[in-house]
């Protein structure tokens, strides 16, 4: 199985650093599921014989989190670089519903 690392955050947000003093791997791996809800509300579901999953990635500061698509085939890999080229445009900033998911996760101060 391929897979394609599409981020642990949309584009231009910041996420928790990997090697800073103030980085929570639990926090990191939170972000990393309320942006693949992100994905799935605006690219759907992936295809049978794809998968969203949040992967961890060893570095010399410890382990940094990302959300990537596994794909097995041509309709999975489609799918997979559709959502990393944001062919949509949905991918820059959190979108409603994942601000009020972060708050709910106490990672935003309440609006």
């Amino acid at each position: 199985m391929d897979f394609v690392e599409i981020g642990p955050t949309p584009s231009e947000e910041n996420c928790e650093q990997c090697g800073t003093a103030t980085y929570c791997p639990s926090r990191a791996r939170t972000e990393c599921a309320v942006f693949a809800n992100q994905i799935r509300r605006h690219y759907g579901e992936p295809p049978e014989g794809a998968s969203i999953r949040t992967k961890g990635n060893r570095c010399d500061a410890g382990t940094y989190y990302e959300v990537a698509i596994d794909y097995s085939d041509a309709a999975g890999c489609d799918y997979a670089f559709s959502v990393e080229g944001d062919t949509k445009g949905a991918l820059v900033r959190w979108d409603a519903e994942a601000l009020n998911e972060l708050r709910t996760h106490g990672l935003l101060a309440a609006a």
